[in-house]
């Protein structure tokens, strides 16, 4: 097995640097919320992550999913933000922004929606791929699970 991509830099304090932030846009499905997060544990484990969840629903229950994976993932970050405007271009921009308006040294946006899941390698495969070539932007194929009522 590989070591995660890009090596992690470590501060004075022996945290490690932020490698990445992982944008999930998502409207009025938590439990394909949950689902996602759940498949990117093994990237939260192995990588220094932010994770941001864009609600276009302002839904309670996606907010409690995101407050559960907080409770349960003590070893990243997660925060909510509420999109009242409707649209997943609007939920994008929101996950762009919040990226861009930070200063906290992560040199990637990852996003994958709320109807879909990753396999174990996703993240460090995508990081690799962009330091490896130098890329702007990195994607690669998605399955897309989809919820029958």
């Amino acid at each position: 097995m590989s070591d995660p991509i890009p090596e992690a830099v470590t501060g004075l304090d022996g945290v490690a640097a932020l490698e990445a932030v992982i944008g999930i846009p998502t409207f009025r499905r938590p439990a394909g919320l949950d689902r996602v997060l759940r498949s990117l544990e093994p990237s939260a484990r192995a990588h220094a992550l932010r994770f941001v969840i864009a609600d276009n629903g302002c839904d309670p229950a996606v907010r409690d999913v995101v407050a559960g994976f907080a409770r349960r993932w003590p070893f990243t970050s997660l925060t909510y933000l509420a999109v009242r405007t409707r649209g997943i271009s609007h939920n994008r921009n929101a996950l762009i922004g919040d990226f861009l308006g930070r200063n906290d040294g992560a040199a990637w946006l990852a996003m994958i929606d709320d109807d879909m899941t990753a396999p174990a390698q996703w993240l460090t495969l995508m990081l690799r791929a962009g330091r490896d070539y130098h890329a702007d932007c990195v994607g690669g194929p998605c399955a897309i699970a989809v919820e029958r009522p």
